[in-house]
């Protein structure tokens, strides 16, 4: 029996949530979505491998413009579940906001819009690695931890649903500042 998320959810206003516990990161459409709503079974690769699905932090959220802009953005450092000191850990800032440009009375029809990004400052160095959701697959990637000052992921996204027609697409950079690689 696992715990996935384990948070404290303060609300701050009508429109506003403050987050505290173990918990989804703000980042992605893909990634904060549960897999029931997915339109896919599996998560992508790059997603599982560059994206923690849970970490240890703070988060604040908020909706305005009669919900149809939602923004986040949260602090997190897993220094409790690594059983490590505060400093000693890496730290992550993340921050996402979407818009609902066009959407329908019975909200059948509409069209999505997100930006995120997260920045680490990699002080344990960077691992990106990811295996398939189902089965006991070998690792799709592993880089093996490698030495890197920080790392910046941004990530935008798009999402059109006309009745039970839903078409989504992500777009993924992470710029990692490693001494020895430059930016891999």
């Amino acid at each position: 029996f696992t715990f996935f998320d384990f948070r404290l959810d303060i609300p701050m206003s009508d429109t506003m949530t403050l987050s505290v516990g173990k918990q989804k990161e703000p980042l992605s459409l893909e990634r904060t979505m549960t897999l029931i709503q997915a339109p896919v079974q599996e998560r992508t690769a790059a997603a599982d491998a560059m994206m923690p699905s849970r970490n240890v932090g703070v988060v604040l959220s908020g909706m305005a413009l009669d919900s149809r802009l939602t923004w986040a953005t949260g602090l997190f450092n897993d220094w409790i579940e690594n059983d490590e000191s505060f400093s000693d850990s890496a730290s992550q800032a993340v921050g996402r906001v979407t818009w609902l440009p066009t959407i329908s009375d019975d909200e059948s029809n509409l069209i999505h819009l997100g930006a995120g990004i997260r920045y680490t400052n990699a002080k344990q160095g960077l691992r990106y690695k990811s295996r398939p959701e189902v089965g006991n697959a070998p690792n799709f990637v592993d880089t093996q931890p490698f030495d890197a000052d920080s790392s910046t992921l941004y990530s935008l996204e798009a999402a059109w649903r006309s009745g039970p027609n839903w078409v989504t697409a992500e777009y993924v950079s992470n710029h990692v500042d490693a001494p020895q690689f430059g930016n891999p």
